[in-house]
């Protein structure tokens, strides 16, 4: 399991009712900095994780092999104000 969903254990526990693993929300506590560590570098320079444009994408890179990365990206796209942002001309 992910850290994320380590540390998202306690959610689920407190939900249900049950006492949480505290062990495992620890672990993904102790983890966790590290990933995100690389999404702070990568976002002090840009507004989005693949840049401000998916120029990835624009490029030609399909995302066919990577649903769940898709689907992440379709939700951002589906999102109000996604669509009411003007698009640059061209992309």
């Amino acid at each position: 399991m992910p850290p994320a969903g380590e540390v998202a254990l306690r959610i689920r526990a407190k939900g249900l009712g049950i006492t949480p693993d505290e062990a495992t929300i620890s672990h993904g506590e102790k983890a966790l900095p590290d990933p995100i560590r690389i999404l702070e570098g990568r976002l002090t320079n840009i507004k989005w994780m693949l840049g401000d444009d998916n120029v990835v994408e624009k490029a030609g890179f399909s995302f066919a092999e990577f649903p769940w990365a898709s689907a992440y990206l379709n939700a951002i796209r589906a999102r109000p104000a996604w669509r009411e942002t003007p698009k640059l001309p061209g992309l």
